[in-house]
Formats: structure tokens, C-alpha cells, sequence
């Protein structure tokens, strides 16, 4: 864990100190909500599919 602004803390809103570097955080916030929406649902359908099937 080196880079303590992207990866220490990947859920903390952008403050406006880091606003000359609001590209990477906006895609490390991208890759976190992807991650995070296949995390969510990917056990919801496995237990869709344990239910119905």
C-alpha cells in the first residue's frame, strides 16, 4: 500500500486539494463501483439461480 491518496483510501470523496489530479481518482472511483455492482450482484443471481433452479 504505497499510494495512500488512490489506493489507502479508494471510497473517500474528491476534495478540492486534488483537483489537479481528478482524472486517475475519477477512474479508481469508476473501477470501484464496477467492482463493487459485479460484487453485488454476481451473489444475488448465484442465489437466484440456487432458489429457482
Amino acid at each position: 500500500m504505497t499510494g495512500t491518496s488512490t489506493v489507502g483510501q479508494p471510497f473517500s470523496y474528491p476534495f478540492p486539494q486534488q483537483s489537479p489530479s481528478i482524472r486517475q481518482p475519477s477512474l479508481t472511483y469508476r473501477l470501484n463501483f464496477l467492482v463493487l455492482k459485479t460484487a453485488w450482484t454476481y451473489p444475488h443471481q448465484t442465489l437466484t439461480h440456487l432458489i429457482f433452479n
